[in-house]
């Protein structure tokens, strides 16, 4: 099993408005040390801070997100290369099923080793999809508040609302049940 807690987290105080890149804007707008998403990997915890390391590996969940989004069928790896998150997932999906196989080099709380003992998880592809909708959702609400504009990347900006608006419905913690 696959979920995403996605409390909301507090802005800094008068953030700047204009940014770089959306990885930037994430780590500008909201404070290091709020409250963090949970990602809980098959029973195993693991806090996500929204500034880092999200405002880092956004990236690498956009593009799964988008892929999954793009395409029936398909399969690719992604990894993400942050110090606290340091993983590969190989996704593979079809017929409304993923699988992700997983390997673990850096988790939160040093739990590497146990999620590796928990390497594979399958779910429903519109469930995984769903997961994400909420921090996708906390991150573009953040940004509308604050106003925020990006200089040099707006494309990117432009893919992470398109994609948040393309998963049709919330995660199981935010969803009607």
């Amino acid at each position: 099993m696959f979920t995403i807690q996605a409390p909301a987290p507090q802005l800094r105080a008068a953030p700047p408005t204009s940014y770089v890149s959306v990885g930037g804007a994430i780590r500008g707008v909201f404070k290091r040390f709020t409250e963090s998403m949970f990602w809980i990997w098959r029973g195993v915890p693991l806090a996500i801070g929204y500034a880092e390391p999200f405002g880092v590996i956004y990236r690498d969940v956009l593009g799964f997100v988008e892929a999954c989004l793009a395409a029936d069928r398909g399969a690719g790896r992604y990894g993400f290369h942050e110090a606290d998150v340091i993983a590969h997932w190989d996704l593979a999906w079809g017929d409304g099923a993923l699988r992700i196989d997983a390997i673990w080099y850096a988790a939160p709380g040093g739990l590497e080793k146990v999620l590796q003992e928990r390497a594979r998880i399958e779910v429903p592809l519109a469930e995984f999809l769903a997961e994400w909708k909420m921090p996708l959702r906390r991150v573009l609400d953040a940004f509308d508040r604050v106003g925020v504009t990006i200089e040099e990347e707006p494309d990117v900006l432009l893919r992470l609302r398109a994609a948040e608006a393309a998963i049709p419905a919330f995660g199981w913690r935010y969803g009607d049940g």
